[in-house]
């Protein structure tokens, strides 16, 4: 019974909806946090999009599974956090909207120059990309709608380094994988983060876009801020360069 009542609420927010909107549905990880915050400044401005955020921090939105059109959290956690990012239940029925992004769940740091073979560079970000959360995602996606759905990294660190035993994959051939594999499998268009927010040379993001950067349920939690030496998570002004670079694409649809 709570479900049906679940389902009754969420189609009775989308009946009020202007038909000519376009409905786009976020998929993603804490990243996400930076372009929910924005949308909340930035909506005014975009009057024919909607964008609804179903995003769950850490590995948690790794676990979904789909029913029929829907995509459903396995984990408490995720459904959780579902409900309170899209503030219109947990579950994802692909039906209601007209354009898919997956955001933040592949990261990836690049290096300028490698002694590596450009082949074992391909080989390498290609092992990257097959155990990557987002392409859980375009699966689940792929399989259930014909409608666009686009892609994009998180973010590059505001520094370059490398942690225990990882791999730094040259730009060029991280890119050129990614696109190669994701476009010709899933018909995916890749958004790039834009060029504003990089450092010169784009191998890592500039210092203010992660100053004060807030947590993905930071709505429940005022002044609820990532630790000053997080150098991975961006913050609001991050967030609206994203969209602003975007959403003109997804109007052109």
């Amino acid at each position: 019974m709570q479900h049906l009542g679940q389902n009754k609420m969420i189609n009775q927010l989308f009946s009020k909806r202007s038909s000519s909107s376009i409905r786009l549905c976020v998929i993603g990880n804490s990243h996400v946090g930076a372009l929910k915050l924005a949308w909340s400044a930035l909506n005014s401005e975009y009057p024919d999009i909607e964008i609804t955020f179903f995003a769950s921090p850490g590995k948690s939105v790794r676990k979904l599974k789909a029913r029929g059109s829907k995509i459903l959290p396995v984990s408490p956690k995720a459904a959780r956090s579902f409900r309170i990012t899209s503030e219109v239940g947990n579950r994802i029925n692909v039906k209601q909207y007209d354009a898919f992004l997956c955001y933040g769940t592949l990261p990836w740091r690049p290096i300028v120059e490698s002694n590596f073979s450009r082949a074992f560079s391909i080989e390498a970000a290609s092992g990257v990309i097959q155990r990557a959360i987002l392409t859980h995602h375009l699966k689940l996606l792929n399989e259930r709608t014909q409608k666009p759905i686009f892609a994009s990294t998180a973010p590059l660190p505001t520094q370059v380094y490398r942690e225990k035993g990882e791999l730094l994959i040259p730009a060029d051939e991280f890119r050129e994988t990614i696109q190669e594999r994701y476009a010709s499998a899933y018909g995916v268009e890749l958004i790039w983060q834009p060029e504003e927010t990089l450092v010169e040379g784009g191998f890592a993001t500039r210092d203010e876009f992660s100053t004060n950067s807030l947590r993905l349920e930071s709505s429940l939690m005022p002044n609820n801020t990532h630790p000053e030496a997080d150098i991975e998570h961006m913050n609001q002004s991050y967030g609206e360069a994203w969209l602003r670079a975007f959403l003109p694409r997804l109007q052109n649809l």
